[in-house]
């Protein structure tokens, strides 16, 4: 075979310029080269500032605002490909001395206009509600307000965090008031500026309910609905059983101002989490389908229903959200709190994680499904954007037990399993984890594969003997029971990890190798199904081959080194060839955008053959004769790491970080029966 591998990879080269066009559909990686320079812009944008918003002016131009300490507004404003638009302010960059004024809030109009909102300083202990709106050149907008200013005293401290605009152009502002012991405020105002009487007399005032510990909090975020009721939440700090709790109060107005009666408890309604931080000052809001919506904090995300009735807790952070053109959320961690676990920028639906991307920054869906992630370099004191053009497909992320989106160590020693965190160093044993009736089952099957689901709450075990099925699910995990569900399959099946209808939690699926038959139960009812894609003796390959969000059943036939593949997508499927009989496939997204590589592993030369849907055809050779394949993403980058197992030590080649060799814990040791966790189905 050695001799003749010039040829066989002319074959393979061969074969693949006509196949792999199935999949060129999308843009290649996740940086979009075509923005600044090579995905990027940087302009400096002055001492201490922050970044408020990122707007996306008509005709494709992107406006960043921000606001310095030192009492400067600047608005940089960019073409759609990233470049200064040097028709704005100075080369691209407005700064506007703002002595009296901070800015909190930013909007952009249907005809270019840009409206602000925040706080004035009239003078001596005084702050007031303030708007002011700007012109599409950046000139004060004289017929707003007066001579483009908006000031409003209610009490001795006033504040507009966030603004939205109705279709009919009126304004609606969210903050606070001191007046009183303090109160949530609410404004609505003509388009000219004035106050709008038939809301409130212009200006809502109410509390969130007297919970203990809690106390009047600035509103931070601002939702327009349908029927012109205003959704809108501010972060909260109130007892819990287990300690300080951070959460949210929303509230939702009626059009005319009064609190909806009909929603939460007379209006409001209030969701928490214990936070051993004792941080919580972000909220925002991002409407759903079906009237649903999400609220992130920093201490959770929560899923309610429109009634306001609380839905679920989601199992990870974001700090910001905000809707994608799909009707997907985009959010983001960027808690500069060691303590907070949060970070990364995700894609998800009111389900789970469908996307990810291990970047800093706020991000902001761009009308034509970009990402733009904004940041300001605090020491360079530069803002920095970055575009994207999607993230990379999360699916099942596959021995990862402690959620930071990179692959432990795992083995199995018989009965045991044994998996040392990346995140901790910590290291445990899993018959304890998944329960000790289930283990002696066990015993018998070499190399099984757990599959872990980002939400936690599916876990598969291949092969069970000596009973019905072949895979375990667990249910629940909060509470701190081991509780199995329904076992899935048949002796001999083998269970296939993988998201299959989208809804980013993993689905119970095994496929029969003797029949080539995919038996499937899936989402909140458990839904059954069954495709037929494949033949006696084919691999299952499953993986996003289409970046749809959705895992594609797949499977290679050694027998002819062909890969077949039924697009979710579409419906379609394609055939490539790419390998030969004795190779292992071993499948991944090995350059970060979002579309599974076909690759295999060549024992008898220990090399690496890939054909990347980004950079084409390449060969690595990293491998013995005898070495176990384990690819996953050991260093959190979105890319799955070339990876092999040898006598108790993982031999990675790291993406990000580069070469490593790692063992187990000496407490743990090795032995000859010692069988690495494998992200393969077929072994």
């Amino acid at each position: 075979m050695v001799k003749n591998t010039n040829a066989v990879l002319r074959s393979i080269v061969l074969a693949c310029v006509f196949c792999i066009t199935a999949f060129s559909s999308f843009a290649a990686g996740v940086v979009d080269r075509s923005f600044g320079t090579d995905g990027s812009v940087r302009m400096p944008i002055g001492q201490q500032s922050i970044l408020i918003d990122i707007l996306f002016v008509p005709g494709g131009k992107i406006a960043a605002v921000s606001f310095s300490d030192y009492g400067v507004l600047n608005i940089a404003r960019f073409n759609p490909n990233g470049q200064p638009d040097t028709t704005f302010g100075n080369q691209g960059l407005l700064s506007i001395p703002a002595p009296n004024f901070r800015v909190y809030a930013a909007a952009v109009l249907a005809d270019g206009k840009i409206l602000l909102g925040g706080s004035y300083f009239p003078g001596g202990n005084a702050v007031d509600f303030f708007l002011t709106r700007l012109n599409a050149d950046g000139s004060p907008d004289t017929t707003f307000g007066s001579a483009g200013i908006v000031s409003i005293n209610q009490g001795s401290f006033d504040v507009i965090n966030r603004i939205a605009i109705q279709s009919d152009g009126k304004i609606v502002g969210a903050g606070y008031t001191s007046d009183a012991g303090g109160f949530q405020a609410v404004m609505r105002l003509n388009a000219n500026g004035s106050l709008d009487p038939t809301f409130g007399g212009g200006i809502s005032f109410f509390r969130f309910p007297p919970y203990p510990h809690s106390s009047p909090r600035q509103l931070q975020t601002v939702k327009i609905l349908g029927d012109g009721s205003i959704l809108t939440a501010a972060p909260i700090n109130f007892a819990h059983p287990t300690g300080i709790a951070l959460g949210i109060g929303i509230a939702r107005l009626t059009s005319t101002g009064s609190l909806d009666q009909s929603f939460g408890t007379q209006g409001t309604s209030l969701a928490s989490r214990p936070a051993p931080n004792g941080y919580n000052e972000i909220v925002d809001l991002e409407l759903m389908p079906a009237g649903r919506f999400v609220a992130a904090y920093t201490s959770g995300v929560t899923v309610f229903e429109a009634t306001g009735s609380f839905v679920r807790d989601l199992p990870f952070e974001a700090t910001w959200i905000t809707r994608m053109p799909g009707g997907n959320l985009l959010g983001a961690g960027d808690n500069p709190l060691p303590a907070a676990r949060v970070g990364g920028i995700k894609v998800y639906t009111d389900q789970g994680i469908i996307g990810r991307a291990s970047m800093t920054g706020r991000p902001f869906a761009a009308p034509d499904g970009r990402i733009i992630l904004g940041r300001i370099d605090s020491i360079t004191n530069e803002l920095n954007l970055t575009a994207l053009s999607r993230l990379t497909s999360q699916g099942t992320r596959m021995a990862d037990f402690d959620r930071d989106d990179k692959t432990d160590l795992a083995i199995q020693r018989g009965s045991y399993f044994f998996a040392q965190k990346s995140g901790g160093g910590m290291t445990f044993n899993l018959q304890t984890f998944f329960g000790a009736s289930v283990i002696p089952e066990m015993s018998e099957q070499r190399l099984p594969n757990l599959l872990l689901d980002r939400n936690t709450v599916v876990f598969a075990i291949r092969g069970i003997p000596n009973v019905s099925g072949g895979m375990y699910r667990r249910i629940s995990e909060s509470s701190g029971e081991l509780y199995f569900g329904a076992i899935w399959g048949l002796a001999g099946d083998i269970p296939t990890g993988g998201d299959f209808d989208g809804n980013g939690q993993l689905d119970m699926t095994v496929f029969r190798p003797s029949d080539g038959v995919w038996y499937s139960i899936f989402g909140e009812n458990d839904q059954f199904r069954f495709v037929s894609w494949g033949t006696a003796g084919d691999k299952p390959v499953p993986a996003d081959y289409d970046y749809d969000g959705k895992t594609d059943f797949a499977v290679y036939r050694p027998s002819t080194g062909t890969w077949w593949i039924k697009r979710s997508s579409d419906g379609g499927s394609v055939a490539v060839k790419f390998g030969v009989a004795a190779d292992i496939p071993v499948t991944g997204d090995y350059d970060a955008d979002g579309r599974a590589d076909l690759t295999v592993y060549r024992p008898s030369e220990g090399n690496w053959y890939q054909y990347l849907t980004t950079e084409g055809f390449r060969v690595i050779r990293f491998g013995l004769a005898g070495d176990i394949p384990v690819p996953g993403d050991y260093d959190g980058d979105g890319r799955h790491d070339i990876a092999l197992y040898r006598g108790g030590v993982w031999y990675l080649l790291k993406s990000r970080e580069g070469f490593a060799a790692l063992t187990m814990p000496a407490i743990i040791g090795t032995t000859v029966d010692d069988v690495p966790v494998s992200t393969r189905y077929d072994q």
